[in-house]
């Protein structure tokens, strides 16, 4: 009898760290909603141990915080910390899906901006006479063109690590290079 209270009880740890921030009425009123006869104090009792888990509520909990049955029965600390790389691989999967999107976006961008450069010098040689008045718009345009996926990638990994390290280091690389484009472009292909 004394294990299987050290089971309701390891299994009321895990409920509480699979719980996070969720609040125990938060809890009850999903279980509640999936058909179970479920309160507040319900939580309460199975997170404390004194009410045991039955089979199919662990199975909609499972669901609910989106993790197997098998995790019940882990020490809540080793729970915590797989849950915690799953939704650290699903934040990093939904970026990396999202960087495809914008790379792809940038790309195609970029080629449209490369051709119309292209034919606007074909159809009329004017036009760069007349976009070289307007702040230098061809400058503009030949800088983003040498923008390149590479140089898109260098530039997201800086901004994380001068997140870390902080301004000074990108000051001084603006003192050396005059730019943080500048700094990747060199970076990419050195001289």
């Amino acid at each position: 009898m004394e294990k299987a209270k050290e089971i309701d009880q390891q299994v009321g740890q895990v409920v509480a760290s699979l719980r996070g921030d969720m609040s125990q009425q938060a809890v009850a009123d999903k279980m509640r909603d999936a058909g179970f006869a479920w309160s507040q104090a319900t939580v309460w009792s199975v997170e404390s141990g004194k009410r045991p888990l039955k089979l199919s509520e662990a199975r909609q909990l499972s669901q609910l915080f989106r993790t197997s049955l098998a995790s019940f029965f882990e020490p809540p600390v080793d729970v915590r910390k797989r849950n915690n790389m799953s939704q650290f691989n699903e934040r990093c999967l939904r970026a990396y899906h999202d960087a495809v999107t914008a790379m792809t976006t940038f790309i195609e961008a970029r080629e449209q901006l490369e051709h119309a450069r292209k034919h606007s010098a074909k159809d009329d040689p004017n036009v760069y006479s007349l976009l070289d008045g307007r702040s230098n718009l061809l400058d503009q345009v030949d800088d983003t063109l040498k923008k390149t996926p590479e140089l898109v990638l260098r530039r997201g990994r800086y901004e994380v690590e001068s997140n870390k390290k902080g301004e000074d280091q990108a000051m001084e690389i603006m003192a050396e290079y005059g730019s943080i484009e500048n700094y990747l472009i060199d970076e990419i292909e050195p001289d």
